[in-house]
């Protein structure tokens, strides 16, 4: 040791005590303390575990608590204390020219020791006291050491000694020098210590409640800290072996993948399951048919119903899942279906028996069932042929049907869908039918002609033996021309009217539409027949007829044809969808404007807000779709168009439709 710093006390003098009795006399203490020297200290050493020997700590070494000392020097065996940091030693061993001792619980951490006791070391007798100032090390806390653990299940008025650890039950970590520890790991996650209360950490122990969320078995991030627990003090970092062991799973509910909750689901739908304690996944099965899962956590299980129709069972039953703590596992009532149909488009909804459409959507197989709305009940459909991929299917549109508005329903393997995001058969939206002059003149509509390049009017009274139409509308108009130039201020064909004045029109003895309607909840739909694909121009509903020819907030441009994709109508009608909310509106106006508001401001001319605005349909062989409705912007070469020779049209049924379901009488 570098510097000892030295300290005497001064001798204590006997007095000599006068007693009633008149005997004067000293006692062996008395002469003890007169023969006694005070101690001095001449060497400090700590015992070294590796060489198993005494040594001289170095300069910088730092002594734990519970280690092993020795105090070496002069008239040690008479000492009856020894203080370290300002605390006493309660028990030591002594020598005469040395003391031996385990160092006890001192004062290791800054604000438990006076300054002047920092590092100190004081030997005392009775006839004085040593010091010596440890300059080159200093004492520091004990080292973590874990003996056990316990679990609480009544709130800590009982403890239970366990070998496993659940997850949320609340333990008690047991051992020494836990009083000092800041940071706690298990499983390599950082448990919150912020709010241990003070009577629940001492030396002696920790009580901590294992987190819900905390990951356990296979859902350890890193593997190396799996049943770990590790603490850190200011003198350690300590990792302890542990078993976190999970509890039987709970399963809270069972959702799709939007997590809407669910009952059912079909082949090759995405499904997950809500609960806890999934981390330890043994088995997921239905009705004892084992599933493999696409994801597991803690507190989910995703998987996708199998498709396999011939070693996968499916209908009424249970999901079960089995973790590694309950070989029973856990199960709920749930039904599997086979490939369960959804339509997204039907090629036209206001067929004739004998048409011919096309549903396209998933899992439209042959061997589904089609049923069509009839006032009647039901008539199902023929299914005349469906996609390799299962993504389209045509029907043969039945007898009896057309007479009712509703929804198409499909069954296969199982399952019952009603399509009814699509009306189909919405005669009570028509609002031009006939296309007559008196039909298009409501609203009073400037100028003349109402029509330019119809050919013909057909009406169930005109129709002509030898029509080659396909099964047609009782009444359509169609459009014929010789030759239609590319242009975008020229017309091929059109029809003139007032779209407010129709649709009010409609409202006045419609039941499902009101002026408080949301526009996006509708749309505008007609029936469109070409005996030629369409690989040339576009179809625009011009709310107003003077607002411009690319899209707008007035101007909706339609043309399901690209360059190099013609659309072929194969022989049949098919019906065009115009959303109000496909128009060029206001921001934040598509989710939240009625058709009312619609109506009052779009309905009106763009020049005078304050007239109601002629409207036209209008076939325009010209390239409209201009970016955000600018015509100075570039066209977008996608419908870049090419002179028609021929051009042959048929319109009908043009007609307010609702897009979310409704119910009908």
């Amino acid at each position: 040791m570098k510097s000892l710093r030295y300290m005497q006390s001064v001798i204590c003098i006997c007095m000599t005590a006068i007693m009633l009795t008149g005997v004067f006399s000293c006692s062996d203490d008395e002469k003890d303390v007169e023969e006694l020297l005070p101690p001095t200290i001449t060497k400090v050493c700590v015992w070294n575990e590796e060489n198993l020997e005494w040594t001289i700590p170095e300069a910088g070494q730092k002594v734990r608590i519970g280690s092993l000392l020795r105090i070496e020097g002069t008239n040690m065996d008479k000492t009856i204390a020894v203080y370290i940091n300002g605390g006493q030693v309660a028990g030591f061993q002594v020598e005469t020219d040395a003391i031996e001792l385990v160092i006890p619980d001192i004062p290791v951490d800054e604000g438990e020791i006076k300054e002047v006791n920092l590092n100190l070391i004081r030997v005392v007798n009775k006839a004085g006291a040593a010091t010596c100032t440890a300059e080159d090390f200093q004492f520091f806390g004990k080292q973590i050491n874990v003996t056990g653990f316990s679990l609480t299940e009544n709130g800590g008025r009982t403890w239970t000694a366990v070998q496993e650890l659940p997850i949320g039950g609340k333990i008690r970590i047991e051992g020494d020098g836990l009083k000092t520890v800041n940071e706690l790991y298990m499983n390599g996650v950082e448990i919150d210590l912020t709010d241990v209360p003070t009577e629940e950490k001492s030396d002696a122990f920790l009580i901590v409640t294992i987190p819900e969320a905390l990951p356990f078995g296979s859902a350890v991030e890193n593997p190396d800290n799996c049943n770990k627990m590790r603490f850190v003090t200011a003198y350690d970092d300590r990792i302890v072996d542990c078993i976190i062991a999970g509890k039987q799973v709970e399963i809270t509910g069972i959702t799709d993948e939007t997590g809407k909750a669910i009952t059912e689901a079909g082949r090759n739908s995405v499904v997950v399951i809500e609960g806890k304690y999934f981390a330890t996944l043994q088995k997921l099965s239905f009705n004892n048919q084992e599933m493999e899962p696409t994801k597991i956590e803690s507190n989910r299980i995703t998987f996708t119903v199998p498709a396999d129709t011939e070693n996968f069972t499916v209908g009424d039953g249970k999901l079960t899942v089995v973790n590694a703590y309950d070989e029973n596992g856990v199960s709920r009532e749930f039904t599997l279906l086979g490939f369960v149909p959804s339509v997204t488009e039907i090629s036209y909804t206001m067929p004739k028996p004998g048409n011919v459409i096309r549903l396209t959507g998933k899992n439209l197989y042959d061997k589904a069932k089609v049923f069509f709305p009839s006032s009647t009940g039901e008539k199902e459909g023929t299914v005349k042929n469906v996609s390799p991929d299962a993504t389209s299917m045509d029907v043969l549109v039945p007898e009896g049907v057309g007479d009712k508005a509703g929804y198409i329903r499909i069954e296969s393997e199982g399952a019952s869908v009603v399509m009814d995001g699509i009306v189909m058969f919405y005669k009570q939206g028509v609002f031009l039918r006939e296309f007559t002059d008196e039909e298009l003149k409501l609203g009073g509509p400037s100028g003349t002609p109402m029509v330019y390049n119809k050919s013909e009017l057909y009406n169930p009274d005109n129709r002509p033996a030898n029509d080659t139409h396909p099964v047609n509308p009782d009444y359509f108009i169609c459009f014929k021309s010789s030759s239609v130039p590319v242009s975008t201020s020229n017309h091929g064909a059109y029809l003139r009217f007032c779209t407010r004045a129709q649709i009010e029109k409609v409202l006045e003895t419609n039941t499902n539409l009101t002026t408080e309607t949301l526009i996006k909840d509708i749309a505008m739909q007609l029936d469109v027949y070409m005996p030629t694909p369409w690989m040339s121009g576009m179809l625009a509903w011009r709310i107003d007829k003077d607002a411009g020819s690319g899209n707008g907030s007035r101007v909706l441009n339609v043309a399901p044809w690209t360059v190099g994709n013609s659309f072929d109508f194969g022989g049949e009608w098919h019906t065009l969808t115009c959303k109000f909310t496909d128009f060029i509106l206001a921001t934040g106006e598509a989710e939240v404007m009625t058709l009312g508001a619609w109506l009052s401001k779009y309905g009106m001319t763009a020049k005078d807000v304050g007239k109601i605005a002629t409207s036209l349909l209008t076939f325009v062989n010209g390239n409209c779709m201009y970016k955000n409705g600018q015509p100075s912007q570039s066209a977008d070469p996608q419908w870049n168009c090419v002179p028609i020779t021929d051009f042959e049209m048929g319109l009908a049924n043009m007609r307010l439709v609702p897009l979310v379901p409704i119910e009908f009488e």
